[in-house]
């Protein structure tokens, strides 16, 4: 377990995100192809863009980060998983979708990954971005100063 002060969201507060996260991609007139969801944190984001965003693939990257699935759990290195429907990537403008950036190691190795396919352009969006200075032109519902535990509504104790 980590220390962070737990931060709870709810759904309502996501989908008042995503729409800000659509509203900056439409005003920077981004042509997306293919959402690529890092596996888990970005599914739900993914799933919530597709409402706005019709006619796009989706190409997942499974990147696993946190020791366990419960809340506040400790980080591990980023380990590489696997990816599905790597053919959607070439040529084409991806968003990868992640839940949180804070150091940035997940989303540095999905990018790394993701230029081996030789996409015509690679963006990020994010629910919260911790890291304004690395990530600075990642598109994100909120870029929160201080660094919390988000407890999204799917997490629940089992």
């Amino acid at each position: 377990m980590t220390d962070y002060e737990i931060r709870n969201v709810s759904w309502d507060d996501l989908i008042k995100l995503t729409g800000h996260i659509y509203d900056q991609i439409q005003k920077q007139n981004l042509k997306i192809d293919t959402l690529v969801p890092i596996l888990r944190g970005g599914m739900p984001l993914t799933l919530l863009l597709t409402r706005y965003m019709k006619d796009v693939n989706t190409t997942c990257l499974h990147i696993r980060r946190s020791k366990t699935n419960q809340t506040n759990s400790e980080f591990l290195d980023a380990e590489f998983k696997g990816i599905t429907n790597a053919e959607a990537l070439t040529n084409k403008n991806v968003l990868i979708v992640e839940d949180i950036i804070d150091k940035g190691l997940t989303v540095d190795m999905a990018l790394d990954i993701l230029k081996k396919y030789k996409p015509k352009n690679i963006y990020i969006a994010t629910f919260f971005n911790y890291n304004k200075s690395k990530y600075i032109n990642a598109i994100s519902g909120e870029s929160p100063n201080e660094i919390k535990w988000i407890k999204f509504p799917w997490e629940v104790e089992i």
